[in-house]
């Protein structure tokens, strides 16, 4: 799956020519002139990477980071300014809203991919890490194929029920593995409906014996679309299933679900 970013700048010449750049590498992209629109769109794209300019009339770069920050689901999202401003102060403000890097413009085509790639191979690289011995603990298990919500459920499942473990998998095959596996500690599921190979509603049907016999509570992850809601309205009686949440994973829909787990 290509790794998706947002583009905001009121420049036209320059947005489109960072859009094209960026469809060329083979990212999915949307671009925005202005900060109020590009915010009514980030909860629905989510995107991975956020590349925002500094000067815009209305809703400026600053007051879309700080609006972004206050996503729980966004918090770890690489956000990169774009300025013509080279000024100390600018770049001081920026960094602490929580902006990950600053690229002064003009700048070539090589900076800014390089600028992308460290980001992104950065957030990937906590991703990847590998689970650490089970322990004593029980397991939260997060099968997803966008890797880069992990990082984000992974500090609000720490923050909120932090006497768990938090085990993730962006490869379905290798969380059903893992679930045969440590079937005893994992407690609870929160499986993405909608997935390249073995999706949400094959993961259940391959692990249904094994759920009918144990105590492991399943979250359904599904997008905002009705439509998909309706045609996944039958799984809400498959063996483990507790509900289906839209995407993305809030604090508020994990704290719901941390009140009834023991």
């Amino acid at each position: 799956m290509s790794h998706k970013i947002l583009i905001i700048d009121d420049e036209d010449t320059m947005r489109v020519s960072i859009q094209k750049v960026l469809q060329r590498e083979g990212y999915d992209v949307k671009a925005f002139d202005n900060g109020r629109e590009a915010l009514e769109e980030i909860p629905k794209f989510l995107p991975d990477l956020i590349l925002c300019d500094i000067v815009m009339p209305g809703v400026d770069g600053f007051e879309v980071l700080d609006k972004v920050r206050k996503y729980d689901y966004l918090l770890h999202t690489p956000f990169l300014f774009l300025s013509v401003r080279d000024d100390i102060e600018d770049i001081r403000e920026g960094m602490n809203l929580g902006a990950d890097d600053y690229l002064v413009k003009p700048f070539d085509k090589f900076e800014l991919l390089n600028a992308i790639k460290i980001r992104l191979e950065r957030l990937q690289q906590l991703v990847n890490t590998e689970p650490s011995p089970v322990g004593s603990k029980k397991i939260f298990l997060l099968v997803d194929d966008e890797p880069f919500h992990h990082i984000n459920y992974k500090s609000l499942l720490k923050e909120i029920k932090p006497e768990y473990r938090y085990i993730s998998f962006v490869n379905p095959e290798k969380a059903v593995n893992y679930l045969f596996s440590n079937k005893d500690q994992v407690r609870c599921i929160f499986l993405d409906l909608v997935m390249p190979g073995l999706d949400g509603r094959s993961f259940l049907s391959t692990t249904k014996a094994l759920l009918e016999k144990s105590e492991i509570d399943v979250y359904l992850l599904a997008s905002a679309d009705s439509k998909e809601e309706e045609e996944n309205d039958d799984l809400r009686s498959s063996p483990g299933v507790k509900r289906i949440i839209q995407k993305p994973l809030t604090k508020e829909s994990i704290m719901e679900i941390a009140e009834v787990l023991t």
